[in-house]
């Protein structure tokens, strides 16, 4: 069962009871106080639910400013693998900004957890069911 924590037109962030994992789906360029909302949002819900395990849906993602990027990998995926973070899966946008931008992240990202990048849901979604 999928039980969504919030929702605005650039965002949702959901949980998905069965699997066990929070879903952060983004859309859209988000300006920087925008995203950063959003993570912060994200981060107390991943907290509050004492789960191990996300799925970052940005395949309509179109990106962010390095600044937050680096805000992400500095601040909100440390706090997430300080409360029980250790496997996360991203789904790629085909735009080549957006891929970039997320790629950036995931790589830095993924020196402290499990962050693979997978073309569609079913294989991210059975990635994260083996772990």
């Amino acid at each position: 069962m999928i039980n969504t924590y919030f929702e605005s037109v650039s965002a949702t962030i959901s949980y998905n009871s069965q699997a066990q994992y929070m879903c952060l789906q983004i859309r859209g360029f988000m300006k920087e106080e925008d995203f950063k909302r959003v993570l912060l949002k994200a981060r107390e819900f991943f907290i509050s639910l004492r789960i191990h395990k996300v799925l970052n849906d940005f395949r309509e993602f179109k990106g962010t400013t390095p600044s937050m990027q680096e805000w992400a990998v500095k601040e909100y995926y440390p706090t997430l693998v300080k409360n029980g973070l250790t496997h996360g899966a991203l789904l790629l946008n085909n735009d080549v900004f957006a891929k970039y931008a997320a790629k950036n992240v995931q790589g830095k990202a993924s020196q402290t957890f499990e962050y693979p990048a997978f073309n569609n849901i079913t294989q991210a979604e059975k990635w994260l069911a083996r772990h």
